[in-house]
């Protein structure tokens, strides 16, 4: 009967020992550096992944940004996000972790990686990382505002699609005033695109602002 937990508790211990080597070792020239991106391959194929990896990939996030001499950095980074995000539901607000998650500048890094992809599953991650958090853990502001110029250019926003819903919550967080910058046109083009309905958002007065702003 102690099974599950046991075994909840042993893979929590390893990924974690297996977080600080992986650290380490972008920190460092270690002769295995290229080994890394093989391990988070791996990591993808994980099910029902806890909430404290979501923590520890963002983590990678940062400290592969700070090290941008490794090989294949940018591939490095997109897996890092999709081990984090890739399996969290639009839907919720909130990102379930042990400890909060922690933006720092070397993140900024990210918008461009992640936009110059092309790929709509690494925006979403990205997009999820940076608008959801927890009750003393708020939406990354500063670092969802750098998006503001993607987002109006985006084309792919097909109704009920994740990457819709995850940019409906970006426009919300980043306010009027952080698409001021793109200019007011094509911002109202984006709001016209994504059809956005009562069902779509999380916090109405939060969009009753924007609205107001807007008009």
């Amino acid at each position: 009967m102690f099974t599950p937990l046991f075994t909840s508790d042993r893979l929590k211990r390893i990924l974690y020992q297996l977080s600080e080597a992986i650290i380490s070792v972008i920190n460092t020239t270690h002769p295995r550096r290229e080994a890394i991106l093989l391990v988070l391959r791996d990591l993808v194929k994980l099910e029902n992944r806890p909430g404290y990896l979501t923590a520890m990939a963002y983590e990678w996030c940062s400290m592969i940004c700070k090290n941008r001499n490794l090989k294949d950095w940018e591939s490095l980074l997109l897996v890092s996000l999709e081990i984090g995000f890739r399996h969290l539901d639009p839907r919720d607000v909130y990102i379930e972790t042990d400890s909060e998650l922690t933006h720092t500048e070397h993140h900024r890094e990210l918008v461009d990686v992640v936009f110059r992809s092309e790929e709509s599953e690494a925006i979403e991650d990205l997009l999820c990382a940076w608008t959801a958090g927890g009750p003393s853990n708020p939406p990354a502001h500063k670092l969802l505002s750098i998006c503001a110029s993607h987002l109006v250019g985006l084309h792919n926003l097909v109704p009920f699609s994740r990457l819709r819903r995850l940019v409906i919550r970006s426009v919300g967080v980043i306010g009027y005033k952080g698409f001021e910058g793109v200019g007011v046109e094509r911002f109202i083009d984006l709001l016209e695109h994504l059809r956005v309905t009562v069902e779509d958002i999380n916090d109405q007065p939060e969009w009753a602002e924007l609205l107001l702003d807007t008009l």
